[in-house]
């Protein structure tokens, strides 16, 4: 099942305050399950590639206050729960660093969601000003990853 439609059902279960929903297809079988206050999160009943693990960059978290958006900046949020890396590949450079310039499209990162690697792409154009997650940090569902200016 592709992400676009389990991001849909996820907001089809908000919408409507469903707890739980099960889809089987013919090849897959997703359930998701909403605890509480939480998003819901997808459960595929497949086998997915294992996790990688990577290096570390330095992230600013030098304030503990929220942080507050200025003028023509902007939020690049997880669409999913999981696990945040900066990297591809363990080792690799991350893929993008502060004060660098990205384009619409262009790969940021990489939440692993019940171990299968969703590659994030940026849905603006601008500078990256502030990495507001570590690598390796879990995430929950429209968590701010990143602040693009």
């Amino acid at each position: 099942m592709d992400q676009k439609k389990i991001e849909s059902l996820m907001e089809l279960m908000k919408k409507h305050g469903f707890n739980e929903l099960e889809i089987s297809g013919d090849k897959d079988k997703v359930k998701l399950v909403r605890h509480g206050g939480l998003a819901p999160m997808a459960a595929p009943m497949m086998s997915a590639p294992a996790p990688v693990a990577t290096t570390t960059t330095p992230v600013d978290t030098s304030s503990d206050k929220p942080n507050v958006l200025k003028p023509g900046q902007q939020y690049v949020c997880s669409p999913f729960v999981g696990t945040y890396y900066e990297s591809p590949t363990p080792g690799s450079d991350a893929f993008v660093q502060i004060g660098q310039k990205i384009t619409k499209g262009q790969v940021l990162c990489i939440v692993e969601a019940m171990k299968i690697m969703n590659e994030i792409e940026a849905d603006v154009g601008g500078t990256v000003v502030k990495k507001l997650v570590k690598n390796e940090e879990p995430v929950e569902f429209d968590q701010p990853l990143f602040i693009v200016e």
